[in-house]
């Protein structure tokens, strides 16, 4: 998903099927009392890898749309324009009120930005589900 590979990807397909084969067999063993918390120890963790996989394809599909951008865009312009028409009467303030708009739609559009593409990046969402599972 950092790569940016599209869900039609058949490592996608492939990954589902090998986790759903392996909870359906893990799922269908033997219920002896000494092997009991042997399985239901790794269905679980099993569990949590696709729970884990299926939060990271939901993240990657909630992307913001070109029409959202365009509309923070005009809405943001035009907060800066009435701002800046509001605080005709002193310069210092015009310039400061403004300032402080820049400030506040420049972090917005960096939580914006960083929302969108929640996988790449420095602040991104690390697969640390997955590397406890595989540190097991």
């Amino acid at each position: 998903m950092a790569k940016g590979g599209t869900l039609e990807d058949p490592v996608f397909n492939t990954s589902e099927s090998i986790l759903v084969t392996l909870i359906e067999f893990l799922s269908h063993q033997p219920t002896s009392l000494d092997q009991q918390p042997i399985f239901s120890a790794l269905l679980n963790q099993v569990l949590v890898a696709r729970n884990a996989r299926i939060a990271r394809i939901a993240a990657s599909n909630a992307g913001i749309t070109w029409a959202q951008w365009i509309a923070m865009v005009i809405i943001s312009t035009s907060a800066l324009t009435a701002i800046a028409i509001c605080n005709t009467h002193s310069l210092r303030m015009q310039v400061t009120a403004t300032h402080l708009y820049v400030l506040v739609a420049s972090a917005a559009y960096f939580v914006i930005l960083a929302h969108d593409r929640p996988f790449i990046g420095s602040i991104s969402i690390k697969p640390l589900a997955f590397q406890s599972l595989i540190a097991n």
